[in-house]
């Protein structure tokens, strides 16, 4: 919900047009206003069912209007799945032979990658897991809709598939690697207006609600009544809810290593009660139904949205190569409308495009079908640098990068331990994975950045962390060129960094470029593109415990102070980011992960930057919030000791306490109710609480700091802002204590 608050918007006319010039034949000059408006014209005799195929499997473009008849009388939502899946796909087999002038031809009739509307209704699986997402309709491909059935064998006529097999539900559950796009249903049982007796090409006309948001949605009659129960859902089956992060953070503190992040989180029943709440008959006649008053405790009406953000989370975590997600939102509510809506997905935001009435505007909706039908994988939003593999229970990537300095080609186990996913929409989506990677230069032009830093971590052992950083960021590699400049000249630094193998920036993936073509405001705010970065592998301080765990946590909170001072400003304390390796079996503590860290003096205070479970209570007031207060060391320090606080009390012996801990309410609010969580703690509940046998130590140098800590808050005229406080207290208090 919170992703959606600034989505941008779009006119279809821009966003077909661009859609259609992605499929433009790259040997025929045109431009996209001409290729449009040819489209346009080119499906009006499929629209006026003028139009009949006699090769391969005979089909009329009559049966589309037959079948949106249909359509529009079937009154309960359900009912409408069939004849919509029969139009679309009636629609498709007559677009397939169709080549207006400057665009590519579809695949032909006998590759199996052609797409088709299927009924799903089932819960679409991921990566051997069930999903409690279940879209009503899919687009996925045809070879992957004959496999859905145990009854369709060998397959005599394709339109079969289709037109009979595709409007029923599947025997068994897709996948979400092979769904392409999924379409939510919202309806009442209005009757709807019948199609026109004949379809010209008309300027585009605004429904009375050309734009869905969530204020919209509350006006909805039937709206369900579910959304908490998703919130919960989500909260409960992820561990952390997303909203326990400033600046769309991810918190992979609590998500053990080898374990996958739930997929799906909308409970088991829900869909079939909305559904029910749908389809209920109506007492009263057509217009002289009175409003029913929601209940008071009722939420905000936004589960269309919600729930096709849920299928585009879904449909980014199955494949780690997706840079965008497109949805369709069907809402038949506002008589006499039927609009189709038009999401498009990615780590920038949602595109919205204004809806479109298939029923009475149906060339354009037959104009988005012209161009789906002759999507690739880059179209669909799948890098096709990124190769999904699989031999029986092994799955895997390959990357092959060429356009770099060093070409290498990358392989990411999915099966391996040591995974950190991401499940979400906008922001970095950081994914974490093992890898091996294969240079595909010569020997001696090896993976070397030209650092010069030496290494240290002696492992052979890679990781890659993929990511979205912000276009206007400096990059992580920059950022790391810096650290160990200053790490030449100090051993502090020298040994407790991260050591850099490759590094690569994706350069077509910036989510500026779509808005730049479809006249979206403000394309280059917030935009985003995918990085890749392999590091040595690093161990998480968590596993540690006693003086050892101190002893490390030390050494990184040295070297985090030290490269404050050389000008390199963290800004993100969390129990993901400090790390270590081993040297002669000893731990040796690392500050790790700087994609938001600052190389200037003086950061500014407009942007709010952490992990909110460890974020220093100033940064979340209200005035922290608002970006009044720039973070300083002080900050930072303090995320520290949240820091050596959250490891004592939910870690033992490297494994999470994962229940009646005194801080699982941090993870349950945000980030005003985690201030509040975190000042009682700090005023009492620190008094009460009892550390794990395995931070008994840790604990004790906590209970110090927070003593600090306390007179702090209490006496925040002593400490000017430009103070590097604690610094003295580190060095006379936990330094002395461990020599």
């Amino acid at each position: 919900m919170r992703d959606e608050k600034e989505y941008q918007e779009c006119s279809p006319d821009d966003l077909l047009a661009e859609f259609l010039y992605d499929c433009k034949d790259p040997k025929v000059p045109i431009d996209k206003a001409s290729l449009y408006g040819g489209c346009l014209k080119a499906v009006l005799p499929i629209c006026n069912g003028e139009y009949s195929r006699k090769t391969v499997d005979p089909v009329e473009s009559s049966g589309i209007r037959a079948a949106l008849d249909i359509y529009v009388k079937s009154q309960p939502r359900t009912g409408r799945y069939a004849p919509f899946v029969e139009a679309a796909n009636c629609a498709l087999q007559c677009l397939g032979d169709l080549v207006p002038h400057g665009l590519m031809r579809a695949a032909d009739w006998n590759d199996h990658s052609n797409i088709l509307f299927y009924r799903s209704e089932l819960k679409v699986k991921h990566q051997g897991c069930v999903s409690g997402c279940k879209p009503a309709v899919v687009i996925t491909s045809w070879a992957t809709a004959v496999n859905a059935r145990e009854d369709v064998g060998p397959v005599g006529k394709k339109s079969d598939v289709y037109m009979t097999y595709a409007s029923k539900p599947p025997d068994k559950a897709f996948e979400w690697e092979d769904v392409r796009c999924a379409v939510e249903f919202k309806a009442t049982k209005r009757t709807l207006d019948r199609a026109p007796t004949r379809y010209e090409v008309k300027d585009y006309a605004k429904p009375s609600n050309p734009f869905l948001s969530v204020s919209v949605l509350k006006e909805l009659e039937y709206a369900d009544l579910e959304l908490t129960s998703v919130v919960e859902a989500s909260s409960s089956a992820a561990g952390t809810p997303s909203n326990t992060h400033v600046d769309s953070r991810e918190d992979k503190a609590e998500t053990p290593a080898n374990d996958l992040p739930p997929s799906g989180l909308v409970s088991r029943n829900q869909s079939d009660r909305k559904r029910a709440a749908e389809d209920a008959p109506l007492n009263q006649p057509e217009g002289k139904r009175a409003k029913p008053s929601p209940p008071a405790s009722q939420p905000d009406q936004s589960f269309a949205i919600i729930q096709s953000d849920m299928y585009a989370a879904e449909m980014f975590a199955a494949h780690l190569g997706t840079h965008h997600a497109i949805n369709l939102i069907i809402i038949s509510y506002w008589h006499p409308d039927d609009i189709v809506y038009v999401w498009r997905y990615d780590r920038q935001g949602t595109i919205q495009c204004s809806g479109i009435n298939f029923v009475q505007d149906l060339p354009r909706f037959l104009v988005l079908l012209l161009a789906m039908q002759r999507f690739g994988d880059n179209q669909w939003g799948r890098n096709e640098q990124f190769k999904a593999k699989k031999s029986g229970d092994e799955r895997w990537y390959t990357i092959r990068v060429d356009d770099h300095p060093n070409p290498v080609e990358l392989r990411l186990p999915l099966s391996a331990r040591g995974r950190a996913f991401h499940s979400g929409l906008k922001g970095r989506a950081t994914n974490v994975l093992p890898v091996t990677l294969r240079p595909l230069s010569k020997p001696h032009e090896n993976t070397s950045q030209g650092t010069d830093y030496p290494q240290h971590n002696m492992t052979e052992e890679l990781v890659i962390k993929l990511f979205w950083p912000g276009d206007g960021r400096e990059s992580e590699e920059n950022i790391l060129k810096k650290v160990y400049e200053i790490a030449k000249d100090d051993p502090e630094v020298d040994e407790h960094a991260p050591e850099l193998v490759w590094a690569h920036r994706f350069t077509s993936t910036s989510t500026a470029a779509i808005r730049l073509t479809s006249k979206i405001a403000n394309p280059y705010k917030d935009a985003h593109t995918l990085c890749g970065i392999v590091f040595r592998r690093l161990l998480p301080i968590t596993d540690l415990s006693e003086e050892v765990f101190l002893r490390t946590w030390w050494q990184a909170a040295q070297c985090h102070h030290k490269l404050w001072k050389g000008g390199v400003h963290h800004r993100d304390i969390s129990v993901n980011n400090l790390k270590y390796y081993l040297d002669d079996n000893q731990p040796v503590g690392v500050i790790n992960d700087f994609d938001l860290a600052l190389t200037k003096q003086g950061p500014t205070g407009t942007e709010r930057i952490g992990t909110v479970p460890f974020m220093a209570l100033e940064l979340l007031s209200k005035s922290g919030r608002d970006g009044h207060i720039t973070q300083i060391y002080q900050h930072d320090a303090e995320a520290l000791l949240w820091l050596l606080v959250w490891v004592s009390l939910r870690y033992d012996k490297g494994t999470p306490i994962r229940r009646n801990t005194p801080l699982d309410d941090w993870l349950k609010v945000d980030a005003t109710g985690c201030r509040k969580e975190k000042s009682d703690w700090l005023t009492g509940g620190r008094h009460l609480a009892t550390p794990s046998p395995s931070h008994v130590v840790s604990w004790k140098v906590a209970r110090l700091a927070f003593d600090t800590l306390y007179l702090h808050y209490g006496r925040p005229c002593v400490v000017k802002p430009d103070d590097l406080v604690f610094t003295g207290w580190f060095q006379e208090n936990v330094g002395q204590y461990l020599d």
